[in-house]
């Protein structure tokens, strides 16, 4: 009872409301339909929606409050609900910062607490070895669920008023990245940084600053929770109309990220240095974000890649890329599996984007040429294949792959919308050999 019915519980009259009114929107615009063919069955004052329906949702407004009060004593006449009112906590329960004094009080009777998520009370109404008696705030230093009850007398006790409270950590370059950039968005696009919480711990992001490229600080007591994302953008009214509305956008930045590529620094609240990015328009930056419609996507993020550089980033899989969550995936199945026969295993085809039932579809990927003694290798890649790394291998002789004597390094990009990009890779020496040949490997990252 004390746990559905207080403290935003599912019984409590705003959220008795809240469902209520969720029930009344499904059915408001269909009692119009139902008026008018029963409304005025048996009676001389036809029913209607704005005569009789509406008065009577006004109405249900006033009654789950009054149903609250209602209820309570119905269970307490019965003895199922005590009447000593229970404990309440200056805050009830979420996210604190270490040190966080908790308060607690009641109107009358002596409190006692648990901070180790045990009753303080014993099924016989004992009091338990490990409760103590409250008598002043009590300092949080690790995550606790507390509990607390209110005695009055020899056996009498209110309900148990119960509460988790959540340490966050201060946000740093070991919890915290950049893990989306939308620097120059399409026409009709919107610019927004996404940063993201890639620890098991809540973090506190109050006075986290972004600058250089554009300027803005998260207010204090802002918390991100594990692996969750935040977003802010240039403009937070456009951005709800491209994307919609519910998505975790904390503010607007001041100032605009430029379409050639900048300097992005993230600092802590003390100061020091989260993450660094001098993201670019130019090779090896995937160029498909330069207005193309896609967005700088960080590879990987909870393995924290070093963001300064251009191979820990990659093309969103979409236009507008994916503000407020990952478009990643991850290989299942058995990689070497062909279920097509055209010689290129499951992996392959996972890497390349191209689809292991289709025959036609893995075996004319990958093209070759020589380009003015140059050698490029075409194929397309799949930008959701986080856990894949795509790279070009060298030979002279087709027994002996070498991938430093003749390095190679991305020429080109483009973006496809299936969710792929076509790269080519070009050697950056002429070939010398007679004979030159060139492959693709996908390796696990």
């Amino acid at each position: 009872m004390q746990a559905l019915c207080f403290h935003g519980g599912l019984l409590t009259p705003t959220q008795n409301d809240a469902r209520w009114k969720r029930r009344q929107q499904e059915m408001d615009r269909s009692i119009v339909a139902e008026s008018a063919r029963w409304g005025d069955a048996r009676q001389a004052a036809p029913y209607t929606r704005e005569g009789t329906w509406l008065p009577e949702m006004a109405w249900q407004e006033t009654y789950w409050p009054q149903n609250h009060v209602n209820a309570l004593a119905r269970f307490q006449s019965v003895n199922l609900f005590p009447t000593i009112e229970a404990p309440s906590f200056n805050q009830h329960g979420g996210d604190i910062s270490s040190g966080f004094l908790l308060t607690i009080s009641a109107p009358t009777g002596s409190i006692y607490y648990t901070i180790n998520g045990a009753d303080p009370f014993t099924l016989d109404g004992n009091l338990a070895p490990t409760a103590l008696a409250y008598t002043a705030a009590v300092p949080l230093t690790v995550d606790s669920r507390v509990k607390a009850r209110v005695q009055i007398g020899a056996g009498g006790l209110s309900a148990l008023t119960e509460a988790f409270f959540v340490i966050a950590v201060p946000a740093s370059a070991t919890n915290l990245v950049v893990s989306e950039i939308h620097y120059h968005p399409a026409s009709g696009g919107v610019e927004f940084l996404e940063l993201m919480n890639v620890s098991g711990q809540t973090i506190d992001l109050g006075g986290v600053r972004l600058t250089t490229a554009v300027d803005f600080t998260f207010a204090l007591g802002t918390k991100l929770g594990a692996g969750q994302r935040v977003l802010i953008t240039e403009d937070a009214g456009l951005f709800n109309t491209v994307y919609g509305p519910g998505l975790p956008v904390a503010g607007a930045y001041t100032g605009k990220l430029s379409n050639g590529g900048e300097r992005l620094l993230v600092l802590a609240a003390d100061g020091t240095q989260i993450s660094r990015i001098d993201f670019s328009d130019a090779l090896p930056w995937p160029k498909g974000a330069d207005g193309f419609g896609p967005s700088l996507t960080l590879l990987q993020p909870q393995a924290l890649p070093p963001a300064n550089l251009a191979s820990s980033w990659r093309l969103s899989a979409s236009v507008g890329g994916t503000p407020g969550t990952g478009d990643a995936t991850v290989f299942a199945g058995n990689p070497l599996a062909d279920a097509d026969h055209d010689g290129l295993n499951a992996f392959l085809e996972y890497a390349l984007g191209t689809s292991d039932l289709r025959g036609d579809s893995g075996p004319h990927a990958v093209s070759l040429s020589n380009n003015g003694g140059y050698l490029e290798i075409t194929c397309p890649r799949n930008l959701r294949a986080d856990d894949v790394l795509l790279s070009p291998e060298f030979s002279a002789d087709l027994q002996h792959w070498d991938t430093t004597s003749q390095p190679f390094q991305i020429s080109a990009e483009t973006f496809n919308p299936d969710g792929t990009s076509t790269v080519t890779w070009r050697s950056l020496n002429a070939v010398e050999s007679a004979r030159a040949c060139v492959r693709i490997r996908a390796a696990s990252r």
